[in-house]
């Protein structure tokens, strides 16, 4: 005969910290670029905490700001896990920007950032109080007096 033990309080505890997260994620909107909106940045613009931009296998001609929001910026990958979705930042700035005290919930993936040119982060831009992760990311021909291909400043 097997008697009925009750979690113990730790179990409850990890349970109830991580309830909110489980709702957050159910309750994410995907924003498909380019099917729903044509450009990454519309797509941002349009996302709330806990959205997620996905983005189709190409080239995108753009470079994009985080805008502070906790969201999962996503892009392709090839059947080796190498990104197939790539951010041409046309040497105008950073190809990626986080400078509104984005936290690591903000989540930047399989994305390769080319092409940018900046005084920091060619790449990627992340300013000093934010905070990114990175996943699976490629930075390649970016140019920055500090920081070519990612300046954390």
């Amino acid at each position: 005969m097997t008697t009925f033990r009750p979690p113990s309080n730790r179990i409850l505890a990890v349970l109830a910290l991580a309830a909110p997260w489980i709702a957050a994620a159910a309750d994410a909107d995907v924003l498909n670029v380019p099917a729903d909106y044509p450009t990454i940045t519309d797509a941002i613009a349009a996302a709330s905490a806990g959205d997620v931009v996905e983005i189709a296998a190409g080239t995108y001609v753009e470079r994009i700001n985080s805008d502070g929001k906790a969201i999962r910026i996503r892009g392709a990958v090839d059947g080796g896990g190498n990104p197939i979705t790539i951010l041409d930042g046309s040497a105008g700035g950073s190809v990626f920007t986080a400078d509104s005290g984005e936290q690591y919930d903000t989540v930047v993936e399989n994305l390769l950032l080319t092409n940018g040119l900046a005084y920091r982060g060619g790449g990627a831009y992340v300013d000093f109080g934010s905070r990114v992760l990175f996943e699976n990311c490629h930075f390649i021909d970016n140019e920055a007096q500090w920081g070519g291909g990612f300046c954390s400043w």
